[in-house]
């Protein structure tokens, strides 16, 4: 499996009551989207969600639990990878998604996102 099923049980509820949040896979994993642009991916070290810089650079900073999002060893532009495997790890910072809800809703689409429009 290329993801933790308990976060997945327990988060993807939470994501899908957010209005515009559809689900889908990106390089195998779940991944979350909104307006066709992802902004949350699930791994089998944890869970990686795309943040505003500030928050991004706070985060890593400040918490030993998370690194920069790295697939094959590029980093992913302001993807946090917080590196935690058991839900109650992730109760007190659901906000961070919300927050990566907000941040990439309101980014410009790019040539992807087009391509991708229904």
């Amino acid at each position: 499996m290329r993801y933790i099923p308990e976060l997945m049980d327990k988060i993807e509820p939470y994501l899908l009551e957010i209005p515009g949040v559809q689900k889908g896979q990106m390089m195998g994993h779940p991944a979350f989207y909104i307006n066709r642009k992802m902004f949350c991916i699930f791994l089998e070290q944890g869970i990686a969600v795309k943040l505003p810089q500030d928050k991004y650079d706070e985060l890593l900073e400040r918490e030993n639990y998370t690194s920069p999002f790295a697939p094959g060893g590029t980093k992913m532009g302001t993807w946090l990878q917080f590196n935690l495997t058991k839900y109650e790890d992730y109760e007190d910072k659901l906000n961070y998604f919300d927050l990566a809800v907000q941040f990439t809703a309101n980014q410009p689409e790019t040539k992807k996102s087009r391509k991708y429009r229904k």
